[in-house]
């Protein structure tokens, strides 16, 4: 495992240039760390707990720059059951073709879920759905 070091890196530099706050903030701690604060005055300078002063380290020595952002997530698991994919999947491109190409709409998609596969859907649950089951509509 390898361990990163504070020296190999100039964090306010690169931190101005970090579009996401957050990983801005882990950079700015690391930053006051190598100029030779403690822990505690980093956490007191950018009002966050001590502990998020240590993970970040952390984070840093086994992680390196990459440790400092966000993984990705799984998300909620979706309503509709993953054995009934394929055919709301298929039941949504023949209602399609039916409609000589016309896409649907997402009001008729949530519809449709709700009737025909006892699913309830939020509009957004409804795209990120048709997302992760690669359905174009339009």
């Amino acid at each position: 495992m390898p361990v990163y070091s504070l020296d190999d890196f100039d964090f306010e530099k690169i931190a101005r240039k970090e579009p996401i706050a957050r990983v801005r903030v882990r950079m700015l701690i690391l930053a006051h760390l190598k100029d030779g604060h403690n822990k505690t005055e980093v956490a007191k300078k950018l009002k966050v707990s001590q502990q998020t002063v240590r993970l970040q380290y952390q984070r840093f020595q086994a992680e390196g720059i990459e440790g400092l952002y966000d993984k990705p997530r799984s998300g909620c698991p979706f309503k509709l059951p993953p054995n009934q994919h394929d055919s709301f999947k298929q039941r949504i491109l023949s209602k399609q073709a039916q409609r000589q190409g016309k896409p649907l709409r997402g009001r008729e998609i949530r519809l449709l879920l709700k009737e025909e596969f006892q699913c309830h859907y939020s509009l957004n649950g409804v795209y990120d759905l048709l997302k992760a089951l690669d359905i174009k509509t339009s």
